[in-house]
């Protein structure tokens, strides 16, 4: 027989033995009702094969810490209804808990770092969430469509809040946010329809787009002197906001970016504020009196001073006669009132 046709046979051999030995071990690491993996002395559960509606994580398993939570572990167990995750665990992953929806309560236990991307999302019954210090990063979408939670405490030393991370938690009324979050992804609050007021922590950079949209119950919203730029759609339909301070360290307002405030009474725009954007301030139907600083150079089409209201079945941009401008003589403000035929007042 040829030599390399013989070497080749055994390598394949030696290969298939290798394979189902490796396939075999994995098959065997099952600890109770979970399914594990192993790396060095940790420890991630990927599967939970059991169907009760209180589920415990241990803090260890054969001697080895329980670190992660894997991805999608315990997506769709609908039995499940208390999930205690003791403080061993680092990383709850991408899906750990996604549409478990019989989950109402959760407790993470001190020691949590990161929660991933889509963590907890559509847990349509969890109404408890507790959060402990440790947590650095609260992914993407991690309670996007978590209905019915009410009250969400970010625990100090947290940093990043992912986009849509609270989207759609229709009955979410107060939110706390501490000093040490500097960024909150796009879409973080979409639709919250019940949150009444929120504190922005003071070393947010900027508010992403739609963060805020449609979260009609809110009335008042404080502006931090760290944020440089108020992104598209950020405060789209927020129909019970009354009045908002901008601060000047704010130097772009975005497209729609308070559109259909309808509720929006008076805006006060600091000196440092150089551009207001298309729509920025259209359909704020009760909008009487807004003040334009002269750092502002930039005013868009639209941006102040207009409704936008449908006639013979066609959407059409229309005139308010209700606003009234605050600026400085010869400013973009003074110049875009003259044109767009807005009343204009020195401030």
């Amino acid at each position: 027989m040829n030599k390399k046709y013989l070497k080749s046979i055994l390598f394949c051999i030696f290969f298939l033995i290798v394979t189902a030995a490796y396939t075999g071990n994995a098959e065997a690491s099952v600890y109770g009702d979970f399914q594990y993996s192993v790396s060095g002395k940790n420890v991630t559960i990927t599967k939970y094969l059991g169907n009760s509606s209180k589920v415990i994580i241990p803090g260890t398993i054969k001697g080895k810490k329980v670190k992660t939570i894997g991805k999608g572990a315990f997506k769709w167990c609908t039995t499940i209804k208390r999930v205690e995750v003791t403080g061993n665990v680092k990383t709850i992953e991408k899906d750990a808990f996604s549409y478990c929806h019989n989950l109402e309560k959760v407790i993470l236990r001190k020691g949590i770092n990161i929660i991933g991307k889509n963590a907890f999302s559509y847990c349509t019954k969890l109404k408890q969430i507790s959060l402990n210090k440790g947590i650095t990063s609260i992914g993407s979408g991690a309670f996007k469509g978590c209905k019915k939670i009410e009250k969400v405490v970010i625990p100090s030393g947290t940093e990043k809040i992912g986009g849509s991370a609270f989207a759609y938690c229709y009955k979410l009324k107060s939110i706390s946010l501490p000093a040490s979050v500097t960024s909150i992804g796009a879409e973080a609050f979409y639709y919250c329809k019940s949150l009444k007021s929120i504190k922005l922590p003071s070393k947010l950079n900027k508010i992403s787009e739609s963060s805020f949209w449609k979260c009609k119950s809110l009335t008042t919203v404080n502006i931090p002197k760290s944020v440089v730029k108020i992104d598209d759609y950020a405060f789209e339909n927020c129909t019970s906001l009354k009045k908002i301070n901008i601060p000047g360290s704010v130097k772009s307002i975005g497209t729609c970016a308070f559109w259909n405030c309808k509720k929006m009474v008076s805006v006060t725009i600091h000196s440092g504020t150089t551009t207001i954007k298309t729509a920025a301030f259209v359909n704020c139907k009760s909008l009487s009196s807004i003040k334009i600083p002269a750092s502002v150079i930039r005013m868009d089409s639209h941006s102040v001073g207009y409704n936008y209201n449908k006639s013979k079945n066609e959407w059409k941009y229309v005139h308010s006669s209700k606003v009234t401008i605050y600026g400085r003589k010869d400013s973009e403000a003074e110049k875009y009132a003259e044109k767009n035929k807005i009343k204009f007042e020195k401030w």
